[in-house]
């Protein structure tokens, strides 16, 4: 009975550690994104020219209104300057993308679960620059991904025109991808 017993705490421990690391690590992205994208509490141009705002969210898009009342924010007051983003409406900001930001890098890379949160981030921090169908664009590189070929991985991201609109964000995440090692103490 206590052998019994064993073997089914084993299995839930088991089951539990692979649900718990398919899942990124969100506290470390959002810190590597404030890193790479920076936080500004008031509307900014990004290098595209853009209205954006918190952590690059982008006020251009279709539903930057809806999703800004979300967090409690008046778009018009927003867009005009006449509001600051608190802290934590900016968080929230960047936590509500990245739940659409995963289900879109599990739609785009086929083994995207089975990766290191290191690269799931790399990943990640792409398509939040990118947009999907942005990243969608790199197909060769998606397909070495698959194939887990990472100096082919990092050779394309470098060799895009992406890498040299993002310079050292590119240079980092490849990095990052090549060796499946965070370049920041996250």
């Amino acid at each position: 009975m206590k052998k019994k017993g064993m073997v089914i705490f084993l299995t839930i421990l088991a089951t539990l550690i692979l649900i718990i690391s398919i899942y990124m690590d969100k506290q470390k992205f959002y810190k590597q994104l404030v890193i790479h994208e920076g936080i500004k509490d008031k509307v900014y141009y990004d290098t595209s020219g853009n209205r954006t705002i918190g952590v690059g969210f982008n006020l251009e898009r279709d539903n930057a209104d809806q999703i800004l009342r979300r967090v409690g924010a008046n778009f018009q007051d927003v867009i005009n300057g006449r509001y600051s983003l608190s802290n934590s409406q900016i968080k929230l900001l960047a936590e509500m993308e990245l739940e659409t930001i995963e289900e879109d890098a599990r739609k785009a890379v086929d083994n995207y679960d089975s990766l290191k949160d290191v690269r799931q981030r790399v990943i990640c921090d792409m398509i939040y620059n990118l947009g999907l169908h942005g990243f969608k664009k790199f197909k060769s590189t998606i397909g070495y991904i698959e194939n887990k070929d990472w100096d082919n991985v990092a050779d394309n991201m470098l060799k895009s025109k992406w890498a040299r609109q993002v310079k050292g964000r590119a240079k980092v995440l490849a990095s990052m991808m090549r060796n499946g090692v965070d370049t920041y103490d996250l």
